[in-house]
């Protein structure tokens, strides 16, 4: 999702692309990983090079989730950053399935992985639906969401529902969700899956996207991401992981209190305490 500031970034991306010369992949070494990223990409790449780091409040919970030998799936994995982490401390035992729709972001994760040198990653160029489907694809930059057929510069991609890809026989220990108000639909074609695992998951919530997306008032959302029995926790900006499970309406307010476009989401199985 992207923030007040990277807006204000984009407003000006004409200009800045002129100060900016260098659009080819530049490989970033972090502190835990290798990350290609481009220059140009002013809502994700950019950001990384310049800061070193990314959604830092959602990184630091992330982080601390991960241990060896985990099973771990990334929902709109973008250029790869969250990937990346987590295949870094999941370790050769451990996997994660990275999945982007968009063919120039994989690409740029593939060559990520390659840099890294893992062997615990695979990729998936599609999105996560509640069907598969063909869908349609527009980008921001390196962000992209899913929309309605006949959108003006949309492209088209491929979807799947995790049951039927994966089936609920694939262990899964974490899910990250950032899809763009698509999180409403990769939820309804993942139900076996976490019945069967109870993974922890991560997740963007965004009541504007998830109606337009997933046809999903932000209310049924938490109730469905609620209903395997799991509490629900803020990954607050300012102020990191709320102390204790919100209600639905203490989520709601949250968001309506954070003048943000988005609010994270933490869904804890109640017996992970």
């Amino acid at each position: 999702m992207i923030t007040r500031a990277a807006r204000l970034v984009l407003r000006h991306r004409a200009v800045l692309r002129r100060l900016v010369p260098l659009r080819g992949p530049l490989l970033l070494r972090l502190p835990e990983f290798r990350l290609y990223v481009r220059l140009d990409d002013w809502v994700i790449g950019a950001r990384i090079a310049l800061r070193r780091a990314y959604e830092p409040h959602v990184a630091r919970e992330f982080h601390a989730l991960l241990r060896p030998a985990m099973r771990v799936i990334d929902l709109g994995a973008n250029i790869g950053y969250y990937t990346m982490l987590a295949a870094a401390h999941v370790g050769p035992v451990g996997s994660v399935a990275a999945f982007e729709p968009d063919l120039a972001n994989g690409a740029l994760l593939a060559r990520s992985v390659a840099a890294n040198g893992f062997r615990n990653v695979t990729l998936f160029p599609c999105a996560a639906a509640s069907a598969t489907a063909a869908v349609n694809l527009l980008l921001d930059d390196s962000n992209g969401r899913l929309v309605a057929p006949g959108t003006p510069g949309a492209r088209r991609a491929q979807a799947v529902a995790l049951d039927q890809l994966l089936g609920p026989a694939h262990r899964v220990d974490l899910i990250k969700m950032d899809i763009e108000g698509a999180e409403g639909l990769a939820l309804a074609g993942m139900q076996r899956i976490i019945a069967a695992n109870r993974p922890t998951i991560i997740s963007e919530f965004s009541p504007p996207a998830l109606r337009a997306v997933s046809n999903m008032a932000p209310a049924e959302f938490l109730a469905q991401l609620r209903a395997p029995g799991y509490d629900l926790l803020v990954i607050d900006r300012a102020r990191g992981l709320s102390p204790r499970p919100e209600s639905d309406a203490e989520v709601i307010a949250h968001f309506a209190d954070s003048a943000s476009e988005h609010l994270d989401l933490l869904a804890r199985p109640r017996a992970l305490r």
